[in-house]
């Protein structure tokens, strides 16, 4: 067979299987491998079985792109997970500050708006906690310290509407005999969230600080 005819085998199969007018050049750029020297003839090849091989080819090709299809499918979710996961951490962040404001500025009432209706807290026991409890009740007050600085090791996002903070405070009050006094603790406090804010809805304190 001729140079031109092998050519003219390869230019009528691509019109009629691919839907394309392609050079032997693009062909090869198309396939992907070197066609260079490679002839085309009836005798090795028969017309049908070339058809079945670019058949098998442009089967691959679709399976490909789906592949790739899945793929940037999965790739928009990780995205979109990760941006939600993102504004969700915002949030939570906004609520420290918050927390934190009211306990520096001591707004004692504004404290209890962070927390639901429904919140159960256990505070923390022992001889030097019991201490202070017992001063604040003596005061008639909720709370005796002068300061409060929280630091917060962890904090988990559970789901749309649950999140839990692990961490330690230091509390700083004066005592009846007008000296400073320092206690610390563990604390565990699972957040709920309702109508888009952030609150404590259980609240579990320990002496022994990890």
């Amino acid at each position: 067979m001729k140079s031109n005819q092998r050519f003219s085998v390869v230019h009528v199969f691509a019109q009629d299987s691919i839907g394309l007018f392609l050079t032997l050049n693009e062909l090869k750029k198309h396939l992907g491998f070197k066609l260079v020297n490679v002839y085309f003839s009836m005798d090795i090849m028969s017309w049908q079985t070339f058809k079945n091989l670019i058949m098998k080819f442009k089967i691959l090709i679709i399976l490909l792109v789906l592949i790739g299809c899945k793929e940037s499918e999965n790739s928009n979710n990780i995205q979109s997970d990760t941006n939600k996961h993102e504004e969700m951490m915002k949030s939570i962040n906004k609520f420290h500050k918050s927390y934190e404001l009211a306990i520096k500025e001591n707004r004692l009432n504004d404290m209890d708006k962070l927390y639901t209706d429904d919140a159960k807290v256990i505070p923390a026991g022992g001889e030097e906690w019991n201490k202070l409890l017992n001063l604040a009740v003596k005061r008639g007050v909720s709370v005796a310290y002068d300061s409060l600085f929280i630091s917060i090791e962890q904090t988990e996002i559970l789901n749309d509407s649950m999140a839990y903070d692990w961490g330690t405070s230091k509390i700083y009050y004066t005592d009846d005999n007008n000296e400073s006094q320092e206690v610390e603790d563990s604390f565990f406090a699972l957040l709920k969230r309702r109508n888009n804010e952030w609150k404590i809805y259980r609240e579990l304190s320990s002496s022994v600080v990890y």
